[in-house]
């Protein structure tokens, strides 16, 4: 299994994941666990979104397999900040994408801060929250949120066709008038 999977997958959508993802024509292992159902954007941005998340919950250093934030976590009163802060880095990171729409950021945001400050208040109990704090993935939560609406992004585009085939509008030729005909096509 992939460095996600420890997430129950019922917090996931049911978007089947291949083995190889097509991103600008190259082939790759989707050692990432991305959806099949992003377009090459999204998919790129949701890559670096949960490199970014490894590194802060998940990296090796010094033949250790704990995160950036939980060993910054160790450091007393100012490693707890600094875990906090890097962790809505990452929460900007993905709030500052061209992909979220405005009314959808204050959900997914109350619900990363949660989860940042639920991190936090684990990581200020001195030793024991430290120590719980490494097996607290805050950020890859974060970033299965994002994949989450990504996932759900690329269902409101799918159209099914005449012949009863899903078909994935990219947003190169996503327009408003298209959207609304399809809707009514998948209503009916």
């Amino acid at each position: 299994m992939g460095r996600f999977s420890f997430f129950n997958r019922s917090q996931q959508d049911d978007d089947p994941i291949p083995p190889f993802i097509t991103i600008d024509g190259k082939t790759k292992r989707n050692k990432w666990e991305i959806p099949a159902s992003l377009n090459n954007e999204e998919k790129k941005y949701l890559i670096e979104v949960k490199k970014r998340a490894y590194k802060l919950d998940k990296s090796c250093c010094c033949g250790c397999c704990i995160g950036l934030d939980p060993l910054v976590g160790f450091l007393p009163i100012i490693g707890d900040f600094a875990g906090v802060i890097l962790a809505f880095w990452l929460v900007n990171f993905i709030k500052n994408s061209n992909l979220i729409d405005n009314h959808k950021v204050p959900i997914m945001m109350r619900e990363m801060t949660f989860m940042i400050v639920k991190d936090a208040m684990i990581g200020f109990f001195p030793i024991i929250g430290d120590l719980i704090d490494i097996f607290y993935k805050a950020n890859t939560y974060n970033a299965l949120v994002f994949q989450r609406y990504l996932v759900n992004q690329a269902k409101l585009r799918s159209v099914v066709n005449d012949n009863h085939k899903v078909e994935v509008i990219t947003h190169n030729t996503y327009n408003t008038n298209n959207d609304h005909d399809n809707r009514k096509k998948l209503m009916n």
